[in-house]
């Protein structure tokens, strides 16, 4: 049975596994699984540049870069790709690699997987008949089926510009259901002069089916540093798991000047930090604007961005002015912000009697300590099996605060047959009844959640080779193979 003809019902709830179109999809009152459909057949994509507007060349002596960053409009961005590239792209995955420690040290960054696509690429109406498109992104971002993108449009043209500009990020907000988070927080770190890239939103459809908002982000290149820095000649370094420390210093990636091998800047920068408490910040003030950081950090805390630079040595770019010979640190990555999460007590704890959840197409039953006024709350179920794999289905359920939950059989099994990865879980979230409604848009929602791993026969995780069979290796969705 496919993962899009389910229908069944039990006495309490209404099962239904519908295909859905990306972020913009509707939730049915009772327990529905999702999925993601792959866009509609591409149409034939044209090399000619008729349709094209006449004023691409334009572009390329213009900066009007402020038009794509304008808060008042919502940009449309319509790509039409063969359907063979969309799959293609769409299973490129990064290694998770670069995680695994030998001797406390992260192994060296692999060579990304990503390589770009033809498209045809429509920006509020004006057509580039033939640029690049490919996925970008790490663990909590990536995706087959609704993926972050990052927009070339001089792979094909080395002249081609849009507003000026070489290229676009349109990432997907995996992270954030609110969609509006990192945009909020780089206005953060913008209004505490820490160097941000500008942010909006843009509509965008894959081959005519809609995928939903996506944040629009500066890329962080030289048109970036030039307008922080008048200049953008100096050395650029993204950090992805790393930091200026010698044994992590391999994860400091040169993104500018790359073809010199010397990082004389990052040298004198990690021999600084070895020095002592007393003679710290002399040491640092030559090799690094201490106030700019100090309000870099700040803001990390603030905002509450776990997996920035202060929570995870994660996410973050440091750029070395020539004029200076100072490094700043950059606002980057997509900023989890919790700061703009409500949080609250205030509800029963939820305790779950399921131990050893096995699913192996037979029916489920989860249960769990029903709430004293099973009125006050509802019950929230997920069953998330391909998470590390880059979900391509859910089953999501609420039902009453009864104290348990058959879901059926042939529902699990068609969402098993979707795909699944290591770690496979159902998730069980105990929701308070009713939402506060302020004067502001704000709701806060009182809920305790409680997370089980799931057995599924002939899936076997890991963490790491040692978790596997001698004749199987740990694959990058965490599943032995």
């Amino acid at each position: 049975m496919s993962a899009a003809d389910y229908q069944g019902e039990s006495t309490t709830t209404t099962f239904a596994l519908r295909s859905l179109a990306a972020a913009t999809s509707l939730m049915l009152v009772g327990c529905t699984a999702e999925t993601t459909a792959q866009p509609n057949d591409a149409a034939q994509m044209s090399d000619g540049g008729a349709a094209a507007d006449a004023s691409q060349s334009e572009d390329a002596k213009v900066d009007r870069s402020h038009e794509i960053y304008d808060d008042a409009h919502l940009m449309k961005v319509d790509i039409v790709i063969s359907e063979s590239d969309w799959k293609s792209l769409g299973a490129q995955k990064k290694s998770t690699s670069m995680f695994i420690k030998s001797k406390g040290c992260p192994s060296a960054i692999p060579p990304s997987p990503y390589t770009y696509f033809s498209a045809k690429v429509t920006i509020d109406g004006k057509v580039f008949p033939k640029v690049g498109v490919r996925k970008k992104g790490l663990l909590g971002s990536q995706s087959s089926s609704r993926p972050s993108l990052k927009i070339k449009f001089h792979e094909y043209d080395p002249d081609l510009r849009f507003k000026g500009e070489k290229r676009l990020t349109l990432n997907n907000n995996k992270q954030d259901p609110s969609r509006i988070r990192t945009c909020l927080a780089y206005r953060m770190f913008q209004r505490a002069k820490v160097p941000a890239p500008r942010c909006t939103f843009a509509k965008l459809t894959i081959n005519g089916q809609e995928m939903g908002i996506y944040t629009n982000v500066e890329p962080i290149k030289k048109p970036f540093l030039k307008r922080h820095f008048n200049e953008g000649s100096g050395d650029l370094y993204e950090g992805t798991i790393g930091d200026f420390r010698e044994q992590w210093r391999g994860h400091l990636e040169k993104k500018t000047n790359e073809d010199d091998p010397q990082n004389l800047g990052v040298d004198k920068l990690i021999s600084a930090l070895t020095k002592p408490d007393a003679k710290l910040l002399g040491s640092l003030a030559p090799l690094l604007d201490v106030d700019s950081f100090i309000r870099f950090w700040a803001m990390e805390v603030l905002l509450g961005h776990f997996d920035g630079y202060n929570g995870n040595t994660n996410n973050f770019y440091a750029y070395q002015d020539p004029a200076t010979q100072k490094f700043t640190f950059t606002a980057a990555g997509s900023p989890s912000a919790a700061a703009f999460t409500m949080r609250a007590k205030g509800i029963a704890p939820l305790v779950v009697l399921s131990k050893d959840i096995l699913v192996d197409g037979k029916a489920t039953t989860l249960t769990w300590e029903p709430a004293k006024t099973p009125s006050a709350s509802t019950i929230s179920v997920v069953f998330d099996i391909s998470y590390h794999g880059g979900t391509k289905g859910k089953v999501v359920c609420t039902t009453p605060d009864s104290g348990s939950l058959t879901v059926p059989g042939a529902l699990l099994t068609a969402l098993i047959d979707l795909g699944t990865s290591g770690f496979p879980k159902v998730e069980l979230t105990r929701i308070s009844a009713g939402t506060t409604t302020p004067a502001f848009p704000v709701k806060l929602i009182v809920q305790a959640r409680v997370t089980q791993f799931l057995s599924i026969p002939g899936v076997i995780s890991c963490m790491g080779q040692s978790d596997c069979p001698t004749d199987k290796t740990c694959g990058h969705d965490f599943k032995c193979r």
